[in-house]
């Protein structure tokens, strides 16, 4: 993943569009949104990390947004996120 510096790519989510995040990469972002409620976690995270940080959540049984934040489904959370990236 490309790194984007500290303050690379703001990302909002529909379920609360006045709270933005900023991440270093796109794979941390993506991720954050089925995490949106823990998104500050990943903000500085490269993207290996933000993946270990995955599966650190899964295994304390923490459940995914399936609907990624309000974007509705993982498509349209990366197309979201390319558009922040881009």
């Amino acid at each position: 993943a490309w790194h984007l510096g500290e303050d690379g790519l703001h990302l909002a989510a529909p379920c609360n569009a006045r709270l933005m995040y900023s991440f270093q990469n796109a794979t941390a972002a993506f991720e954050a949104l089925s995490y949106w409620n823990l998104a500050s976690d990943f903000s500085a995270l490269s993207a290996g990390d933000a993946l270990q940080e995955v599966q650190n959540i899964v295994a304390q049984e923490e459940e995914p947004d399936q609907w990624r934040a309000g974007f509705g489904s993982a498509w349209n959370a990366m197309s979201a996120v390319l558009e922040a990236k881009f």
